[in-house]
């Protein structure tokens, strides 16, 4: 069935520990100078094909930042929403 084999095929490509390691560094280099979005910078000499590790960065996690967007949708802020505006 060809939907259990894409979904197989990207099961295993988010476990290639080697693809998410260079996909996080294109979306760093994307962002990068983005004063809004800052993308962990890849430890790959503590990486390997069964661990993938990035830098330690304070910030809004991805939970509050829904949940900053949602309230300002809710208050009719919508298209207009900016962090901590």
């Amino acid at each position: 069935d060809r939907s259990l084999a894409d979904l197989s095929a990207r099961v295993l490509e988010e476990c290639d520990y080697g693809c998410e390691l260079n996909n996080q560094e294109e979306l760093r280099t994307r962002w990068d100078g983005d004063a809004e979005v800052l993308v962990p910078r890849v430890v790959a000499e503590r990486s390997s094909d069964h661990v993938l590790t990035s830098e330690l960065v304070d910030g809004l996690g991805f939970n509050q930042l829904v949940a900053e967007f949602l309230t300002s949708v809710e208050s009719g802020r919508w298209g207009t929403w900016k962090r901590g505006a």
